[in-house]
């Protein structure tokens, strides 16, 4: 997997392909991946299960991860999708519930930067306040977009 490489103020390489962690300074990006771990993601992997607590957000490095709404009991349809440009998991940035009425589940391998809930949510006010902004006009688009879908 390349990269795009950025250097931090102390001189550190960063790489990332994550459209919305590319548009944050290498300081915030460098505090972020801190606290993540890079994961490997396989086709058919479920990351959330439908209205059980989601422990992590899943910042795309590549693959494609599908977003499904239930619409009866055994029957989801898909309602987004999350490549490189996104996150898994942003809505529960504007929620205090964990446990979001969506299942993810990987369509395409890929690989992501997966950062705990609680974590993300202790430094994201103070400490990553470019990278908020940019979630916030992220959650934007996908609302719009969804709502473009349902119309």
């Amino acid at each position: 997997m390349q990269n795009e490489e950025t250097s931090s103020r102390d001189g550190d390489v960063i790489g990332t392909n994550n459209q919305l962690l590319r548009l944050v300074p290498s300081s915030e990006l460098k505090r972020l991946l801190s606290i993540s771990e890079q994961v490997q993601l396989a086709a058919g992997q479920v990351l959330n299960q439908w209205r059980l607590p989601m422990n992590h957000l899943y910042f795309m490095e590549s693959g494609l991860v599908s977003v499904s709404a239930k619409v009866a009991t055994d029957r989801f349809v898909e309602v987004w999708f999350v490549g490189s440009e996104g996150v898994v998991g942003a809505p529960l940035v504007l929620a205090e519930d964990e446990t979001p009425p969506y299942r993810r589940i990987v369509q395409v391998d890929g690989s992501a930067w997966r950062v705990a809930i609680p974590d993300f949510k202790r430094i994201l006010q103070n400490e990553l306040p470019i990278l908020r902004k940019t979630l916030m006009r992220y959650l934007y688009v996908v609302l719009l977009q969804t709502s473009q879908c349902g119309a």
